[in-house]
């Protein structure tokens, strides 16, 4: 065997671990299924979401849902780097909508999440 397959070799070797230890529990955590918020027009409800307590990160609602629901409150300051956060909403429409949450730097203007939370929420008339 030469160098340069037994390099090779050690870098398909490498590429296999990476994605038996953090590939494959990412994509197994992120297809669980979330549970939902039923609710009715014209109530409020909370998500709540955790957190690391990091105060260069904050939950930000990244999606809402076509106008279903509207934000009545939302973590700010030292709320915003507790080890949970409570988003309050009010349900607008009748429907169903995806709230999709990123978990975002403060700094980073692009918002790209290192996690995120799809809640689903069905909105009855």
């Amino acid at each position: 065997m030469n160098m340069k397959t037994g390099m090779k070799q050690v870098a398909t070797f490498a590429l296999a671990v990476i994605v038996l230890i953090v590939v494959i529990p990412m994509l197994k955590n992120s297809l669980k299924p979330t549970p939902g918020i039923e609710t009715n027009v014209g109530e409020t409800f909370t998500v709540t979401l955790k957190s690391d307590a990091n105060i260069d990160y904050h939950w930000d609602l990244l999606a809402s849902g076509d106008g279903l629901v509207e934000v009545v409150s939302r973590p700010e300051g030292r709320e915003a780097v507790a080890v949970t956060e409570i988003w309050t909403f009010r349900a607008l429409t009748a429907g169903k909508a995806s709230l999709y949450f990123g978990y975002v730097r403060y700094d980073d203007s692009t918002r790209l999440a290192v996690r995120t939370e799809t809640v689903l929420v069905t909105i009855k008339p």
